[in-house]
């Protein structure tokens, strides 16, 4: 999937946030709108997984560990979903981490703490990513 297409799902993505945002308000626990946002994307026809686990190998072998992402998106955008007073680095190194093991493009932090939802979220992009050629 290209960078375009990746940005359209994005904003069909925080479209879908912000109606969420509208019927549920700010401040409640972010499982709550994991759900919320999954029903909603269900509903707009959108492809979403919840409670995504990347597996993480070393050498080709599965070590006991595996990062959690909340959403995945159109198999292109991961989500990770907050209701916190600001969005902490290690969330941001957390998605970074999962965008390289994923080997997705981008990753999404929403966080629903205030009413100001549009400026509440921050958009990470995987710099090693390589998109798929699909003439191949």
């Amino acid at each position: 999937m290209d960078n375009r297409q990746v940005n359209r799902v994005a904003t069909l993505v925080m479209a879908a946030s912000s109606e969420v945002m509208r019927e549920m308000g700010f401040g409640l626990h972010p499982e709550i709108y994991k759900f919320c946002l999954y029903h909603e994307l269900i509903a707009r026809e959108i492809e979403v997984v919840m409670d995504y686990r990347i597996p993480v190998f070393y050498k080709r072998n599965p070590i006991n560990i595996n990062l959690s992402i909340h959403l995945v998106v159109e198999d292109s955008l991961l989500v990770n979903i907050f209701s916190q007073s600001q969005m902490l680095s290690q969330d941001e190194i957390m998605m970074k981490s999962a965008l390289v093991l994923s080997k997705q493009p981008m990753g999404l932090l929403l966080n629903f703490h205030s009413q100001n939802f549009i400026n509440s979220y921050k958009k990470i992009t995987n710099s090693i990513y390589i998109p798929k050629n699909d003439a191949i």
